[in-house]
């Protein structure tokens, strides 16, 4: 049974990278990609952003023709849920970690194992 230092060191790293998954879902800056030096268009999950006309738009979507190529709208679909998903599955991760750490040591030992298959899920999700 690990000690409430280590609870302490694990709920203090997963809720680091929670949130940086978090700003990753936000912020448009998935790829970037520089045209010249002053156009730069910033994709994200679910928005295209570009800092010429300083406005973001839906990304992708196929009236603007970034659905040509094969399954590319389906496939940042699928990413775009599966980080929902892993954000999602990180809530209740982040909420049990923290129920642990302010119980005593009975509930320490009794929500270990569930959050020992939680952590790797949500990491999972990320990786899909």
């Amino acid at each position: 049974m690990p000690s409430l230092t280590t609870f302490a060191l694990v709920s203090l790293a997963f809720t680091i990278t929670y949130f940086l998954t978090i700003l990753a879902l936000i912020l448009p800056n998935w790829l970037v990609f520089d045209v010249k030096p002053w156009l730069r268009i910033n994709y994200g999950l679910f928005r295209k952003c570009s800092a010429l006309t300083t406005e973001c738009h839906p990304f992708p979507s196929r009236r603007d023709g970034d659905c040509d190529e094969a399954n590319f709208c389906e496939q940042w679909t699928v990413a775009g849920f599966a980080m929902l998903f892993a954000v999602i599955i990180g809530g209740a991760t982040w909420f049990f970690l923290l129920v642990a750490l302010i119980g005593g040591r009975r509930r320490r030992e009794n929500l270990w194992t569930s959050l020992s298959m939680l952590m790797p899920a949500s990491n999972f999700w990320q990786l899909v």
